[in-house]
């Protein structure tokens, strides 16, 4: 799937911005999770978008392209999948911005629709993770002392364990997975919550299983208590 143009915007196409390739969402094991975007400053911006304003709308993509897009890689395991997503993403936004109550959370809204979207892209691929077992099998084994170089200036140990928990993460099932990716993302629990229209405790709840199956699954890897 290609880049596509938002709809109702004849002469203007959002483009991302160049990044890295493989650059997903904060890393597992080396990353702070980013800043939360912020609601009161989108507010004002919003509220043009909804009017319409075609300007408004690309302040709102320049704004949440980086999140959007890290939180879609990571979900489809591609960077183009990912970037088709996350673009399909922007256009269902546009297409719905007349409909979302002022009231609602916008990030969650958003997030709600790029879950959707990524969900629907990996049905529509057939791009179901490959079960943690085989992946880990197939791929080349960590170098010897890699384990035990966390948070050394060697770029490879770095590499190697970036691999293998984003292997760790791209096996685990939904709801997990894309709860865990969106808090990656930065999103608070309140907004979790409305994305995925849960209560707050079942986000907390989902939150805590998804980083025991990854303990459970990593353990064995890299090592550390249990």
């Amino acid at each position: 799937m290609g880049a596509r143009r938002v709809a109702n915007l004849p002469t203007r196409r959002f483009v991302f911005q160049k990044g890295s390739r493989d650059g997903g969402p904060s890393e597992v094991l080396e990353r702070a999770a980013p800043p939360r975007l912020d609601e009161e400053r989108l507010a004002p911006i919003v509220e043009r978008a909804r009017t319409g304003n075609t300007d408004a709308f690309e302040e709102i993509v320049q704004t949440m392209q980086g999140p959007v897009r890290a939180f879609a890689r990571r979900m489809m395991r591609d960077s183009h999948l990912g970037d088709d997503a996350a673009q399909e993403t922007f256009l269902r936004m546009w297409k719905g911005l007349r409909r979302h109550e002022p009231r609602g959370r916008f990030v969650a809204w958003a997030f709600t629709i790029a879950r959707n979207t990524c969900i629907e892209f990996l049905r529509r691929e057939a791009r179901t993770p490959t079960p943690i077992d085989v992946t880990l099998s197939m791929a080349p084994p960590l170098r010897s002392g890699a384990a035990d170089n966390i948070g050394s200036d060697d770029p490879s140990d770095a590499h190697d364990l970036r691999r293998i928990v984003n292997d760790a993460v791209a096996a685990l099932d939904e709801p997990f997975r894309s709860t865990l990716l969106m808090r990656e993302t930065g999103l608070a629990y309140e907004e979790l919550a409305e994305a995925l229209h849960c209560p707050v405790g079942t986000v907390r709840s989902r939150l805590h299983e998804a980083r025991r199956r990854l303990a459970v699954t990593l353990r064995p890897i890299i090592g550390g208590e249990a």
